[in-house]
């Protein structure tokens, strides 16, 4: 675990955070619901690299002005690399749904999906990463 910290220089969560699960799919949510049950997720899981506001801290800004989320294209590319790739130093160890719910919460902070949008994790690919 050491090396991983040392190659990610972010702090490794030390166990990650659980996030509460609404009592239906994550398709059966709007963006709103799946984003506030993300921001926890968020909280317990990346803003140890990525700044308590995703603002960028040891790793890239994701929220905001100097969030670079394009470099995705769509939702369903972002879902995909985090899902594989993040917490950087435990990759691909959170539940399906907390990473719906993270990228859902990027997605309304960044303005790219509304609270009121029906999330519907087979239409990812429709919600373009540009501005």
């Amino acid at each position: 675990m050491a090396a991983a910290v040392i190659l990610t220089g972010c702090p490794a969560p030390a166990t990650p955070t659980p996030t509460p699960t609404l009592p239906t799919t994550p398709a059966a949510q709007t963006m709103g619901q799946l984003a506030e049950l993300g921001k926890a997720m968020y909280a317990g899981n990346c803003s140890g690299c990525h700044g308590d506001a995703g603002q960028g801290n040891r790793a890239p800004a994701i929220i905001g002005a100097n969030a670079n989320l394009g470099k995705y294209n769509t939702a369903a590319a972002l879902l995909a690399f985090v899902s594989t790739a993040m917490p950087a130093a435990k990759p691909g160890t959170l539940t399906a749904t907390q990473y719906q719910q993270g990228v859902a919460f990027l997605l309304v902070q960044n303005g790219f999906a509304t609270a009121s949008t029906p999330f519907d994790p087979n239409g990812l690919d429709k919600i373009a990463l540009k501005k």
